[in-house]
């Protein structure tokens, strides 16, 4: 078995291989470069040899999640929990020859809203119509809007109660526009309406 402090001298003319000098002398740069074995010490070539392992969603470490994520731009998801994180980083790519589309918006946004909330894009906001007009729920006093479009999410009552739901509703209504500010197309405009279901419970 060669040595750690060997491998570099093997490839010297044999002249040299009695040197107890630069023996030790190139175990300096084997230790560098190979790692110590008994130690667990890891070398230059163990280190680029796991390189493809940072580009992996699954295998990296969390905290080069941030870094893999900026090269398939996406923006900060460090709230995310770990899972959903790489779960997003894994499937972002398939899902960008559907950018700008309903149905990618819905996808993206399962990502950053709680579980057990769901979600509906309604296209359908028009103007002021007589007879069905709803000011305040349905109707917005100008003739046409043509790009714009509603974002429907609706999530279970908290257990920890009103004030809580309200606090945490606001939480995740920040993470929802940041999300949906990236993925719709660029010349739209939406709405946001987060509803709270009750609790069936009395």
């Amino acid at each position: 078995m060669t040595l750690p402090a060997e491998i570099l001298l093997n490839h010297l003319p044999a002249v040299y291989h009695d040197s107890e000098e630069l023996r030790e002398l190139l175990s300096v740069f084997e230790e560098v470069l190979f790692g110590i074995e008994n130690r667990e010490i890891q070398g230059l070539q163990q280190k680029i040899a796991a390189i493809p392992l940072l580009i992996d969603p699954y295998a990296t470490p969390q905290e080069f999640l941030p870094w893999l994520g900026q090269w398939l731009a996406l923006f900060d998801f460090h709230h995310l929990s770990e899972k959903k994180q790489r779960d997003l980083v894994a499937e972002i790519v398939p899902r960008y020859a559907k950018r700008g589309t309903r149905d990618y918006l819905i996808e993206i946004l399962a990502f950053f809203i709680p579980d057990d909330a769901t979600v509906d894009i309604d296209e359908s906001i028009q103007g002021l119509t007589v007879g069905a007009a709803r000011v305040g729920e349905n109707t917005f006093l100008e003739p046409e809007r043509p790009h714009a479009f509603r974002v429907n999410i609706t999530s279970p009552a908290s257990s920890e109660g009103a004030e809580f739901a309200k606090q945490e509703r606001q939480e995740w209504e920040d993470i929802a526009r940041a999300a949906i500010d990236l993925a719709k197309p660029a010349h739209t405009v939406y709405e946001l309406n987060w509803e709270i279901e009750e609790s069936s419970r009395h």
